[in-house]
């Protein structure tokens, strides 16, 4: 689901096309990871693997900061 937004938001507010690289599950992964830059996968960028499965981190500081900034970022898009 994140890669193809990726694909499209670069498409569509960076006229840029990203490839898909053959990967079973991560349309745009490759072998040293993924294929498209930060500013053209922004929801990706600041997703962390802990927030996303979790829900929390377990330091309730580093939660309202992430989501603080999260947030701001998310109004920019």
């Amino acid at each position: 689901m994140y890669c193809e937004e990726a694909i499209r938001y670069a498409k569509e507010d960076w006229n840029v096309d990203l490839q898909p690289t053959g990967h079973p599950k991560l349309p745009l992964m490759g072998p040293t990871g993924c294929t498209a830059a930060p500013h053209l996968r922004p929801i990706c960028t600041v997703h962390t693997c802990q927030i996303g499965s979790l829900g929390t981190s377990k330091n309730r500081q580093w939660d309202k900061e992430y989501f603080d900034l999260r947030g701001r970022i998310e109004d920019l898009l």
